[in-house]
């Protein structure tokens, strides 16, 4: 949606240039720059809000529906930002607005699933498996809730989704290839 909205806003601002330039024209490229600036703005305020669980700033900005399908350069949402700090009511606000799916992905394919055990949070894990997240979920190198857990040491987190239905069988299967999680939130990789 940004990057719809910069490139309209760059073939705009590159048509005026190269035509004569009306005051009508000055003042739709002008307007068109503050909406674009203003998009962005109102997304990064939603995304630093779950990054810090900020709860009334994230309720005012649902109430005005602004900046709420953003991704970041990592196709990351502010649910995916809530998920991997743990802030439960972040979570629980922002998937409950209907704004974004416990099942959104970024890039790699990380769900917030995954980045709730990535940051080790068992109750941000629990609370999204009980908003419906699936357990089985795969990235796109395969790795699984389940897989990264064991692979990073979080045994509560290890059991929590083992007693919600993780299938080990599944995630041994998936697991024959050697096991590398490489969040697109953190520059970290790591290989089991």
């Amino acid at each position: 949606m940004f990057l719809g909205l910069l490139q309209f806003y760059s073939k705009l601002s590159l048509h005026i240039s190269c035509q004569n330039v009306t005051t009508n024209d000055a003042f739709l490229a002008d307007y068109v720059q503050k909406e674009v600036v203003d998009v962005l703005q109102r997304w990064e305020q939603v995304m630093t809000a779950a990054r810090r669980g900020d709860l009334r700033s994230l309720e005012f900005l649902l109430s005005k529906r602004t900046g709420l399908r953003g991704r970041d350069q990592y196709g990351l949402t502010a649910l995916h930002v809530a998920a991997i700090k743990g802030h439960c009511d972040a979570i629980a606000l922002l998937a409950g607005s209907g704004c974004m799916g416990v099942e959104c992905e970024d890039v790699e394919g990380h769900r917030p699933l995954h980045l709730a055990v990535e940051g080790g949070c068992a109750d941000a894990v629990d609370l999204l498996l009980d908003m419906g997240a699936d357990v089985h979920a795969r990235t796109k190198r395969g790795a699984t809730p389940l897989q990264m857990a064991d692979t990073m040491g979080y045994d509560d987190i290890s059991q929590l989704l083992r007693g919600r239905g993780a299938d080990e069988a599944a995630a041994a299967a998936g697991a024959d290839a050697q096991l590398c999680i490489a969040s697109s939130s953190s520059s970290s990789i790591s290989c089991a």
